[in-house]
């Protein structure tokens, strides 16, 4: 009854972000993001011309949780239509935003690696607080990555330094493209 329990629990703190209405939510993938997915108001108080809003986004498969001993997982990168916004039409400040969506992929890649490299836990319990912390400690990568990113192509006005940062993510999501899949299934000892 405690297993039970547990994975409930599990599956209502995994994703705190489940509220948002599936429409409003695009998941990475090959397609790249159009100006009609930018559907949020621009903050009158901003500096910016373009917003994209987004996050990864980890949850149990609901029909997938038993009282077996594996978890099935989707780790997934979002953009939200209606976060997201622009002021521009520019395909360069398009371009610029779509790479903060492909960061994020990147980072949901290397949160998939870490947690198939890790795979087997010694119970439910265990399984969700190594998530947390390994989820913690990429967001928060994942961030600082996105602020360097905006400071070094000075949110695209570095043609230059926007080209370098287009090849570097493309190469890094190339080298993890192994764990491009959003599920994952993972192990708990009996």
């Amino acid at each position: 009854m405690n297993r039970i329990i547990l994975v409930f629990l599990f599956l209502l703190i995994a994703d705190i972000g489940i509220a948002q209405e599936r429409n409003d939510i695009i998941e990475w993938s090959s397609e790249k993001l159009t100006w009609e997915d930018f559907q949020g108001a621009p903050l009158k108080s901003s500096s910016f011309i373009a917003v994209s809003a987004g996050k990864i986004s980890v949850s149990p498969i609901a029909s997938e949780v038993t009282l077996s001993n594996e978890v099935h997982l989707t780790v997934r990168a979002l953009f939200y239509k209606k976060k997201s916004w622009a002021v521009t039409s520019s395909k360069e400040i398009l371009q610029h935003e779509q790479l903060h969506a492909d960061i994020r992929e990147l980072y949901a890649r290397m949160l998939r690696k870490k947690l198939l490299e890790k795979a087997t836990f010694d119970s439910h319990e265990d399984a969700k607080k190594w998530i947390d912390i390994a989820y913690s400690e990429l967001d928060k990568k994942m961030r600082e990555t996105q602020g360097k990113y905006d400071i070094e192509t000075d949110h695209s006005v570095n043609k230059n330094k926007q080209k370098e940062w287009n090849e570097k993510v493309e190469n890094q999501l190339e080298q993890l493209k192994a764990y491009r899949n959003n599920e994952i299934t993972l192990t708990i000892k009996k």
